[in-house]
């Protein structure tokens, strides 16, 4: 289900993951409609089609059994941007983890809990609760269908709405205990929007860890028969086979192995590389885990993120995806720099494809060469076994090696 005004002329999707410049996750908190308005007529002045925002689930759901009146007339307020600016909008519900942090309502806190993955952000302090069950506990559960419930119902005449979106990498908040528990979670989410809206694609924001490493869930081949089109994350520096960080034939990968694995389009939902300032080298930094120990991350040079962009966007173009959002609008501002993420998760600052100053960088201009380009018929998919799911990284490892061979290679390659 692929809205027709969008896809009918299978045109190329090219978008945007959005949050201020100025106000990153503390956006709905702090809410500044002339600051939203200025930047998506930036958006829309860079030629893109479709930006993803996120539902902090703190401010729309501040009691189990509540919506937040004043969130959602916020929330039409950005709507209604989208529709003068002529963007279809993604709203993805329970935000929920985002960028190394969760963000999360206290109510929804299992207090006798050990820590989970990442640290809690609540009522603006960092604790290591994790969420009570997201998948069986009854509360959580009637939260979730009513949050999904209220909102689609309000907005689901809305003409900016593109899709709704599930999550944002679900697990990075809870593991569900099997992959029939997960299943049914998704299946009971997804009906109670049919039941107020069944004209506008259901999807969720899924990534690369359930791709190479997933063995309690069958996440995407079960989204794929439940869900009208599959979402996929994916950055080259984060696989667990240590690749380089600008191969640009990374993420067409994970786009057709999430196509073989769950028979649906794909719209690759999230990808980006951090860079250092014009005119700088690119350069690894070291960067404090959120668990514990230090890891290294790749700022790239404005100049090679841009060839990376340009690669990777005709790379997925030639296996068929859907479209692809860049992670993020902007890089945030230094007045953010000394709150949570971006204290610890510093690679976090300079992911966006404009800069604090709201000068465009070069990536984003790569961006406006695809607005207009087509769809290509997806190549052959890969030949899956129910096997895989028994050691994702194995099968991964192989897939990766028969995709990197002559054939798809001729495919991916930028003519002259």
């Amino acid at each position: 289900m692929i809205p027709e005004e969008m896809n009918g002329i299978n045109k190329f999707l090219v978008g945007v993951n959005y949050w201020p410049r100025r106000k990153a996750m503390y956006w709905w908190k702090e809410f500044d409609e002339g600051e939203a308005r200025d930047e998506f007529g930036q958006i829309k002045d860079m030629n893109l089609h479709v930006v993803r925002i996120f539902l902090d689930w703190e401010e729309f759901q501040p009691a189990p059994e509540k919506i937040d009146i004043n969130a959602l007339r916020n929330l039409k307020k950005v709507l209604d941007m989208g529709e003068r600016y002529k963007l279809k909008i993604i709203p993805t519900f329970f935000c929920g983890f985002m960028s190394g942090i969760s963000l999360l309502p206290e109510w929804s806190l299992d207090k006798k809990a050990k820590f989970y993955r990442h640290p809690t952000l609540t009522k603006g302090k960092l604790i290591d609760y994790p969420i009570k069950n997201l998948f069986e506990n009854e509360t959580m559960l009637d939260a979730q269908k009513l949050q999904v419930k209220v909102i689609t119902s309000e907005f689901s005449g809305h003409p900016a709405i593109y899709a709704w979106d599930i999550s944002n990498e679900v697990e990075n908040l809870a593991m569900p205990r099997s992959h029939e528990v997960a299943k049914k979670w998704l299946q009971s989410l997804v009906e109670e929007i049919k039941k107020v809206d069944n004209h506008h694609p259901i999807t969720g924001g899924f990534h690369q860890e359930n791709l190479e490493a997933e063995v309690v869930t069958n996440w995407i081949s079960d989204a794929g028969e439940i869900l009208d089109l599959l979402c996929m994350h994916g950055y080259p520096d984060y696989s667990k086979m240590g690749i380089d960080p600008v191969n640009p034939d990374f993420v067409p990968f994970c786009n057709l192995l999430t196509q073989s694995l769950g028979k649906k389009p794909v719209l690759f939902e999230e990808f980006g590389l951090p860079t250092v300032p014009p005119g700088e080298t690119s350069k690894y930094i070291e960067m404090k885990k959120s668990t514990s120990g230090t890891t290294n991350v790749y700022l790239a040079s404005e100049e090679e993120a841009a060839e990376y962009y340009r690669r990777t966007l005709e790379g997925l173009r030639r296996v068929g995806s859907l479209g692809a959002l860049a992670w993020c609008f902007s890089d945030y501002d230094r007045s953010l720099w000394e709150k949570s993420p971006f204290d610890k998760c510093i690679h976090e600052r300079f992911l966006g494809i404009t800069r604090t100053d709201g000068s465009v960088k070069p990536a984003g201009n790569v961006l406006r060469e695809f607005t207009n380009k087509k769809i290509l018929p997806a190549p052959n998919l890969f030949e899956i076994t129910s096997k895989y799911y028994e050691d994702p990284l194995t099968h991964f490892k192989a897939l990766w090696s028969s995709f990197r061979k002559e054939g798809y290679k001729r495919r991916l390659e930028i003519k002259a």
